[in-house]
This record gives structure tokens, sequence and C-alpha cells, in this order.
């Protein structure tokens, strides 16, 4: 009965070691797979010539995936709009259904959309290429795109190249019209690589595209040009070969393969500045209505000579806040309003829209809503601190104001109350400067006593306090800039501006000279010059019709730590 229960016992085991052994899986233990798919076979071959074939179908060392193929996925020339890309097993295949163009040379990039299925390890930037000529184009260009205005890397952008092959579109308007001839994107760093190109000239443009056409053709749409034509150059590669079987295509296998790689990094030969056009046709693009007696109107450019009239005559006549570039209008009605609103807007004498607000939709009403609304008021003043050597106090109220009690309000520093000075800022009455000779080293208080302020549809405020405090001046810094300029006579805007590239204090030069600034907060600051060549005392964007690149700006090599009771002292040729 024993030996019959352990002969049971054993034919159990080998069952469930069998059970184990037909179950495929991930083995346990061992290190993790992180190498990307690599190329076994391609047909026909990579780097073919004369090819006519409707199908490539590409097989690698494990099962693969594709991802986000219709970002990663770039053809050039972008001819093949109907190419069809599918899987099978560890293979990819690719069907064209388009004539191709003759003797051409294709490069078929797939970014980094084919993966492995277990880990999702890219092959990064792997390339198919082939001709329908008698040889393959090996010319390659290199280039770089960043921001226009600071400088940073324009990663995922499309870099385009076009060819001088259209009749009937000019070389200079190809952008506006056509598709690229080759076409690329940048990567992380802002760089883009052509390889493959053909030894004629060739216009160099780049798009932030919006709409996937790959055209420019919305306003919206950020763009870079170069000034001259461009042609590709004949750069040397090395090649490393990791492909260990089929020795007779040991070439096509090798340059097929995502280890490729260059002697050593291939510095940008062409740098671009990426930047959206000023729109130059005025549109209203957007209206609404905010909140009870605010409406906003959205412009794609600045206004020049607005009017908002109302249509009703029992309709009041608005009060007009501008935002800084004027290309937003908030309008303040100056009583309530129950039914439709409509305005005319005329821009210098020219009618632009008639636009019509609806009343805001009766909701049913709260506990809240017994509350009576207050006006709100907000200060420039943060993190408690004043700059009282750069800035005063500015009040900013949540409504136009049509009358306050100026003389109620009271300043408090230690044990001392004295009345202050105060006056708008703006022509709707919204923003209020406090006028003091504010001290070093003092705690202050202002006190705004309930119903000092009111709006036009009689609105009041609640008692309001501020409190903030000032420094000394040892407790700021100072920054002396000795400037080179290598244009002269030309107008610059030098400009302190924080980590964030907000600007701290700004100065206006021509000349080589000496530009200090005075009392800085403590912190970590940059220096940047635009090149203003309008004098309009900012910086504009270009023009790719009319050939104007975008005003230059440059910064100073490195950060700047200024520290409190601390002068620095730096030269800057630029």
């Amino acid at each position: 009965m024993q030996k019959q229960r352990g002969f049971s016992f054993l034919l159990m085991l080998a069952g469930i070691l069998l059970i184990r052994c037909a179950n495929p899986g991930s083995p346990e233990g061992g290190s993790k797979d992180i190498l990307p798919p690599r190329l076994m076979e391609a047909e026909p071959p990579n780097y073919t010539i004369h090819f006519q074939s409707k199908k490539i179908i590409l097989s690698f060392d494990e099962f693969v995936q594709l991802k986000d193929q219709t970002n990663q996925i770039i053809i050039s020339p972008p001819v093949l709009p109907n190419t069809d890309f599918k899987l099978r097993g560890k293979s990819i295949v690719i069907e064209l259904s388009d004539p191709l163009l003759p003797n051409t040379t294709y490069t078929i990039n797939f970014g980094g959309s084919i993966l492995d299925l277990t880990e999702n390890n890219p092959a990064r930037n792997f390339k198919y290429v082939f001709s329908t000529g008698t040889f393959i184009d090996s010319l390659s260009l290199n280039g770089k795109i960043i921001n226009a205005f600071d400088l940073s890397p324009e990663k995922n952008v499309y870099a385009m190249l076009y060819m001088n092959n259209n009749d009937t579109v000019p070389f200079d308007s190809l952008p506006f019209k056509v598709r690229p001839y080759y076409i690329t994107k940048t990567d992380e760093s802002g760089e883009f690589h052509f390889t493959n190109l053909s030894d004629k000239p060739l216009l160099l443009f780049a798009l932030k595209d919006q709409n996937g056409n790959s055209i420019y053709d919305l306003p919206n749409e950020r763009i870079a040009f170069y000034d001259s034509l461009v042609r590709g150059s004949y750069i040397p590669v090395a090649v490393t070969d990791t492909a260990k079987k089929d020795t007779s295509r040991v070439d096509t296998l090798a340059r097929a393969d995502s280890t490729r790689k260059s002697p050593e990094p291939v510095t940008p030969a062409y740098t671009m500045r990426m930047f959206a056009e000023k729109d130059t046709v005025l549109r209203l693009m957007k209206k609404e209505t905010i909140r009870d007696g605010q409406l906003a109107f959205y412009f794609s450019t600045s206004l020049r000579d607005a009017q908002f009239i109302p249509l009703k005559v029992d309709t009041a006549i608005p009060l007009e806040e501008y935002s800084a570039q004027k290309d937003t209008v908030f309008l303040w009605l100056t009583r309530q309003q129950q039914d439709t609103l409509r305005f005319r807007v005329v821009n210098n004498g020219i009618v632009i829209d008639t636009s019509e607000f609806a009343p805001l939709p009766v909701r049913k009403k709260t506990k809240r809503d017994e509350v009576t609304p207050r006006i709100a008021v907000n200060s420039n003043v943060t993190g408690g601190t004043l700059n009282h050597f750069h800035n005063n106090p500015v009040l900013t109220a949540s409504y136009p104001l049509e009358r306050a009690d100026f003389s109620s309000v009271l300043l408090i520093s230690d044990k001392d109350t004295s009345k202050v000075n105060l006056s708008f800022r703006d022509s709707i009455h919204r923003k209020i400067e406090v006028h003091h000779t504010w001290k070093d080293e003092k705690k202050y208080k202002l006190l705004i006593p309930d119903s000092v302020f009111f709006s036009y549809t009689g609105l009041t405020n609640d008692t309001l306090y501020f409190s903030f405090k000032t420094l000394a001046a040892s407790d700021y810094g100072s920054l002396v800039i000795n400037v080179n300029p290598a244009t002269k006579s030309s107008n610059y805007l030098l400009q302190l501006v924080n980590e964030k590239d907000l600007v701290f204090s700004e100065k206006s030069i021509k000349e080589p000279g000496k530009i200090q600034f005075t009392y800085i907060t403590p912190g970590t600051y940059r220096v940047k010059v635009i090149l203003d060549n309008n004098s309009n005392g900012k910086w504009d964007a270009g023009i790719f019709a009319k050939r104007i690149q975008p005003e230059q700006v440059f910064y100073f090599s490195g950060k700047i730590e200024v520290r409190a009771n601390w002068d620095v002292e730096e030269n800057w040729d630029f």
C-alpha cells in the first residue's frame, strides 16, 4: 500500500513538472532585456537600387510592435500617403500603393515607433532606404532649431527641405503651397539630421505643424527659415556591424541597424530661430461673458482706434480695459442689464463685427446667493516684502470704481497711524497706487475700512488689511555690466531676468558703456539683450514672406548670483 502511494506521488510530481515545462513564460531570474529589436533581414535589402517592389518585409530578431506611427514614421520625399504598415510576427510588412517617382532616393525613418513586445525597448531612428534610380543619394545636412525669444531648443518640430522642381509655385512660396521634398523631426536637443540627400540647392524651413498637412497654412503655426539656399555635404559614417549571419549582405544590414554610429558628434551646420508670425489681419477670434457686468473680446492682433458702440438706446456706454498688447478688450457695464446686449465693433473706422451677448442663464438660488457680493482687492506686494526702492504698493479692485473715499484709508506703522496718499493709475479706476515716504526696515499695515470703494453697480468692499515690510539697502545687491555691442549705434534692450525669464529691470542702450542695476532682490539672474531693430522698445517676430528674421536675442554666458550687500561687475561683448 505504501509502495502504491509512493508511485502515485511520483506520477503527480512528474505531471506538475510536465505542465510547467509546457507553459511558456519568462524564466525566473536573469537580467532584464534592455536591447532594442535588431534587424535580421530585409526584403528587398536595405539600400536597394532599381527598386520596383510594392512590398517591403523587415524581419527582426524578436517580436515587435509599432506605436505612434502618425508622429514617428516619416517618409522622404513625402509622396506616399497611402503607405500601409502591418505587423506579422517578428516582421513589419510595408505595402506601397502609390507609384514611385523615377530616379529618386526614398527614406522611411521609423523614429521611435519600433519596440520589442516584452520590454518596449525602442529601435531608435531605424531607417529603410531605397532608390528607384541607379544610385543612393548620400549627402547629409545637420542643424538645430531654437526658440527665437529665449534660445531654448525646439523639440519635435519638423525640419523641411524644398527642391526647386515646381513649375507653378515660386521657390520662396513653396512652404505655403506644397509639402516638402525632404522632412525630418528635431530631437530633445532641437537638433535635426537629414541623410540621403541629392546634390541640389534646397530651401530650409521649419514648422510646428498644427493640422498635420506639412504646409504652412495656419496663422498660429510657428516657423523658422534659413536666409539662403543650402546644400547637403558628405559626412563620413563609421558603421558598427551587429549582423552575425548572411555575410553576403554585411554592408546592407549594418547600415540599416539602429547601432550605426558617427565617429564623433556632428556640429549642427545650420541654426534657425523659431517664432510665430504676428498676425496682421485683424479678426475677432472669440467673445464671452466672463461674469455679470464683464464682457471680453479677443482679437488676432492689436487694435488701433477701437470703438464698441451699443446698438440699443437703453444700453449704457461701457468702460473699456485693454490688455498690454491691445489684442484683448474687457467691457465693464456701468449698470445691470437684463436683456440681450448688442455691440458694433469698429477699428480705425472699419466695422469688424457685430456682437451679441445673451443674459447669463438664471440658476436656482442658494444660500451663497443670499450674501451680497463685495468688491475684492488684490495687492502687487508678493511674499510680504515691498522693494520700496523700486515700487509703491498697487491695489487692484475686482470691479471699476465709480467713487472712492481715499481719506478714510489709514497707514499703520508701529504705534503711528497716518493718512496716506492714494491715486488711480488707470482710466477705469481699478488700479490704485499707494504713495508714501517709505522707511527702511519698517512694518506697515494698510487699513481700508468697510464701504470705502463703490462700483458702478452699487457694490462695496469689506474692511481690508494689507500687511508688508521694507528692508534695508544692505539687504539688496547690485550688478554692473560693462557692455560692448558688436554693432555700434544700434538700439538694444538690456534686461535683467530671473530664472523664469521674467524681467526684473530693463535698460535701453546704444553705445558701449557701464550699465548698473541697483537694489536687486538676492537670487539667481540672467542678463539678456534684444537687438531692437525698429526701436519700438520690444522684441518683434519675423515675417517669412518678406524674409525678415525675428529680432536677435543674446544671453550673457552663465547665471549671475546676486547676494545681499554685494556688488557684482561683469564685462560683456555681444
